[in-house]
């Protein structure tokens, strides 16, 4: 093996051109169709659920079929009447499994003016019991279904946090195209 350095540093001081073939290539200009004018003027989906224009297309789709935005906003206007005790600027926590009623929660807390702390279902137990005491959400919405639901319930109310369940009806489910 050599003694020498494998790195000069000589090149740290000297003038360095970079050759043509290594240079970016120059940037293309827009043409006539780019970039694409967007025609949809809502830029959140709060203001997509609520345009009537949108009405029967299709917002949601999982594993157990699909909502229009009419449905989408009959759900989250039920759970925003639901979380009736709240008051704007309250913390409203839900454990409810992803998909269709988990954006319907979310939307019906910001309808409420509420801040929306979704838990996550993966979660065990003390990780949820942490968001609980950071967060001091004034309601926890937790579906009985999932099994962290009793013991969440229980330490929510041992906190003094006033604990829903989703309702048993949920709107017509459209059937998810092949």
């Amino acid at each position: 093996m050599r003694d020498e350095p494998r790195y000069s540093t000589a090149h740290k001081h000297s003038t360095c051109t970079t050759p043509h073939r290594l240079r970016a290539p120059p940037v293309r200009q827009p043409t006539s169709t780019y970039p694409r004018q967007i025609t949809d003027t809502h830029t959140t989906l709060p203001h997509r659920v609520a345009d009537p224009s949108h009405a029967r297309r299709t917002a949601l789709v999982d594993d157990g079929g699909s909502w229009t935005y009419a449905d989408l906003l009959g759900e989250s206007m039920a759970w925003r009447d639901r979380l009736e005790p709240s008051r704007p600027g309250d913390r409203i926590a839900y454990l409810v499994p992803p998909g269709r009623v988990h954006v319907a929660v979310q939307l019906g807390v910001w309808a409420r003016r509420g801040i929306a702390v979704p838990l996550a279902v993966s979660h065990p137990l003390p990780e949820l019991e942490y968001v609980l005491d950071d967060a001091g959400p004034a309601i926890v919405v937790a579906d009985p279904t999932l099994p962290q639901t009793p013991l969440l319930a229980a330490t929510a109310r041992a906190r003094d946090i006033a604990v829903l369940a989703p309702p048993a009806h949920t709107p017509p489910t459209h059937p998810t195209p092949p």
